[in-house]
């Protein structure tokens, strides 16, 4: 059985989106995850201040460019 990509689609239920990242979603990502030194040991990953999480979510946001 073959993978077939269908690129980053939108779900959701009644209490949780999942969603697209934005370049709005900064603040969040960094309250959430992206900002927290031991969460992002996990990654082998620095805490990202506001221009390395820019700079994550530009990243992704090409990406999902890509898939189209």
């Amino acid at each position: 059985m073959e993978l077939c990509p269908i690129g980053t689609n939108e779900v959701g239920s009644k209490r949780l989106l999942f969603r697209r990242f934005i370049l709005k979603d900064n603040l969040s990502i960094r309250t959430n995850w992206a900002g927290d030194e031991e969460i992002q040991k996990l990654y082998s990953e620095p805490a990202y201040k506001t221009e390395e999480a820019n700079d994550f979510l530009k990243k992704v946001i090409e990406h999902y460019q890509s898939e189209q």
